[in-house]
């Protein structure tokens, strides 16, 4: 495939001058909008801008729910296999009281993620 390697080659200075243009362009318009819009049309680019952060900022946000959760749900299952293992000891009783505040967290954290 040697033969095929100036072509490669032609190919991918094509592809990066048309994204060096591409950008150009882009960073042209949105110059020119900036000129003639003013302060309106900066304010238009703040807003757009604060939205893609938001929504950025919401999905990691909602991974993080889940993740937490996943763990609280986990916990609360090991630490109630824990307790019924051990039957009625005091350890036992400690296990089991962890066990049903990791399940309230559990609960709190999807009731948070029905809402999000």
């Amino acid at each position: 495939m040697a033969m095929f390697a100036p072509l490669q080659e032609n190919l991918k200075f094509a592809g990066s001058e048309l994204s060096r243009v591409t950008g150009l362009s882009a960073l042209t318009a949105g110059k020119q909008l900036l000129d003639k819009g003013g302060g309106s049309a900066e304010l238009l680019m703040m807003a757009k801008k604060m939205a893609v952060d938001a929504v950025a900022a919401d999905e990691a946000l909602v991974r993080g729910v889940e993740a937490v959760l996943g763990l609280y749900e986990e916990a609360t299952r090991l630490c109630e296999e824990v307790a019924s293992a051990q039957g009625g000891d005091s350890a036992a009783a400690n296990v089991g009281g962890l066990s049903g505040r990791y399940a309230d967290r559990a609960a709190a954290y999807r009731q948070g993620k029905s809402l999000v």
